[in-house]
């Protein structure tokens, strides 16, 4: 993740309501929270900071998430989040895209090297 994709997910973040507990809103700052911290290597407090949260707060957040990805209501409000911000094409903590596990590494030299899998 660049600098200039983190700055999408800033304007993204100061055009939400960072403090209403309702789920729609809630979910929403997981879903970001989860993007910052699994595709950049931002700390707790960083990501924090920019939801005017403390790194507790973060850390709560990211083991909510695991569970509620399974449930409806959390797909439903976060749809359109996933469309613009895919947590699929992430390499977890990534540092100028190097991979952090062998099987991301294997994927992405047959992304970018094809001929490899003959």
């Amino acid at each position: 993740m660049n600098s200039e994709e983190i700055n999408r997910v800033q304007e993204h973040i100061n055009q939400m309501e960072l403090i209403s507990r309702k789920d729609e809103f809630k979910f929403r700052r997981y879903y970001l929270m989860k993007y910052l911290r699994k595709g950049s290597t931002m700390s707790l407090s960083t990501i924090g900071k920019m939801f005017n949260k403390d790194h507790a707060t973060v850390m709560n957040a990211l083991k909510k998430v695991s569970v509620l990805e399974n449930y409806t209501d959390y797909q439903i409000h976060t749809n359109d989040l996933a469309i613009e911000f895919p947590l699929e094409g992430l390499l977890t903590n990534s540092v100028n895209n190097v991979p952090s596990s062998m099987q991301q590494l294997e994927s992405y030299l047959f992304l970018k090297n094809p001929s490899l899998i003959e």
